[in-house]
């Protein structure tokens, strides 16, 4: 069953990629919630990746709010929206991500400026993050965001949204 499910979930997150799209209401939902830098840094994404943490990103916020996270909801939805910046425009096509999910060996062996590229992109977000000045705790979710172990339920709540999505 649970072989099934994740299935299913490749394929409607292949689909998304094929169709992704940012619509008006999703560039004022990111004027709201990123200042002028931190837009700069979302905005160099692939739409694919730009669309993923829009999705990431009210997730998050939902999840924020049934876990009584009020508080932290907009450190949360920043850090969602930013989250794969270190996921420069270019570097990885959908060919690409869908061996990476599929096969990742195969990416490993074959493709490893995008291996590189896919496995510290988390790390190189955060730098970037940082370099901009976006504030720590963000940086610390971005930097987090794949380690097997959550060290806040914030970074539970971006994991679980991630993975989701």
């Amino acid at each position: 069953m649970k072989l099934r499910q994740t299935f299913l979930q490749r394929l409607k997150q292949f689909y998304s990629a094929l169709t992704a799209s940012v619509t008006e209401s999703d560039l004022a939902f990111i004027q709201k919630n990123l200042s002028k830098q931190e837009q700069a840094l979302f905005f160099q994404m692939d739409v694919v990746d730009q669309r993923h943490a829009l999705d990431v990103a009210g997730y998050a916020y939902q999840a924020a709010t049934a876990r009584g996270l009020g508080s932290k909801r907009k450190v949360l939805v920043k850090a969602a929206l930013l989250h794969d910046i270190g996921k420069v425009r270019g570097e990885l096509t959908l060919l690409t991500r869908l061996a990476f999910v599929l096969c990742p060996a195969l990416v490993a062996k074959y493709r490893k400026k995008a291996w590189k590229s896919l496995k510290e992109h988390a790390s190189r977000g955060a730098h970037m993050a940082e370099t901009f000045g976006v504030e720590k705790e963000v940086v610390d979710l971005i930097r987090e965001h794949h380690n097997q172990e959550a060290s806040s339920e914030s970074l539970e709540v971006l994991q679980e949204a991630d993975a989701l999505l």
